[in-house]
């Protein structure tokens, strides 16, 4: 399926092809903005998905701007030059004029999406340093997994005043994705090292890299991580990936096994030996715990 539309004089595409399904009856739900549309930000609609392996929507030029969950299963993402797997716990945004594509890579996935408009959406963005972000690893998942879950039980009745409550909890959305980036509060001189970090918790980063990224020596980015955080960069990354997988673990979706596995561990016990010096216990009395 093609969709083809005119935007201040441009051609702009969004193709679908495979199969996908609403999740349940009355999940899709459409609001009609005002006509003259001149609310600061406002929702224009919500959606929770079953997609299945090899699904894929593309976009070309499009003004939609959407946030999006994904709480089963695999997708692989594309925005401009830039690639990601991503998994659940982490959130992509759909940005505006921007070419990007989204493919289920497993047998089957679910995900949560809001599609954003407003007269003070692109501001509200870059004040909030969310304007230039394609990915944001979750450190806290069950939160803005209760925002989205708000925002669809709100979303079943449009009546004027669950209209406004939900845009409120779409504003209350993006100030806790900033939030959890921790953009406003990270040290100016270290955001992209940091950004880099949060974006390659599935990787094992080297410090060359890290510096190749930011451009500062390996002495002078590890005297800036020392100053700032008491550490350095690799031990932060290191720190940072194991709080990655005890979310991952809280989500009860995988086994010590799969975590491992999906933060590339070398083996399974390297990873529990990591997990219990980190947090006190091993991962598998962990889950334990949670339960």
């Amino acid at each position: 399926m093609k969709y083809v539309f005119q935007y201040e004089g441009k051609k702009a595409f969004i193709e679908s092809y495979g199969k996908k399904e609403i999740i349940t009856p009355g999940v899709h739900a459409w609001f009609n903005a005002p006509l003259d549309a001149m609310l600061p930000l406002y929702i224009r609609s919500v959606r929770a998905d079953k997609w299945y392996y090899n699904s894929l929507t593309k976009r070309e030029n499009s003004n939609e701007f959407s946030i999006e969950f994904p709480r089963v299963g695999t997708y692989s993402f594309t925005q401009g030059d830039r690639s990601y797997t991503i998994k659940p716990g982490e959130i992509l945004f759909i940005r505006k004029q921007m070419n990007n594509k989204l493919c289920c890579e497993s047998n089957y996935a679910e995900k949560y999406a809001v599609l954003l408009s407003g007269t003070l959406l692109d501001s509200i963005l870059k004040t909030l340093r969310l304007d230039q972000i394609d990915v944001i690893p979750l450190l806290n998942p069950s939160s803005v997994l209760n925002i989205f879950e708000t925002i669809f039980q709100l979303s079943q009745n449009k009546e004027q005043e669950n209209f406004r409550a939900v845009n409120a909890e779409c504003y209350k959305l993006l100030l806790e994705l900033s939030a959890q980036t921790g953009i406003l509060t990270q040290p100016p001189d270290l955001r992209e090292a940091l950004e880099y970090i949060n974006q390659n918790l599935t990787r094992n980063l080297k410090l060359s890299e890290l510096c190749r990224h930011t451009g500062y020596s390996s002495a002078t980015l590890t005297r800036k991580f020392q100053r700032s955080f008491n550490k350095s960069p690799i031990e932060f990354f290191l720190e940072r990936r194991l709080e990655k997988a005890r979310d991952l673990l809280t989500q009860h979706m995988y086994s010590v096994k799969e975590v491992a596995t999906l933060l590339n561990y070398s083996s399974t016990q390297y990873f529990s030996s990591q997990f219990a010096r980190y947090f006190g216990m091993p991962p598998s009395d962990f889950l334990k715990k949670k339960v």
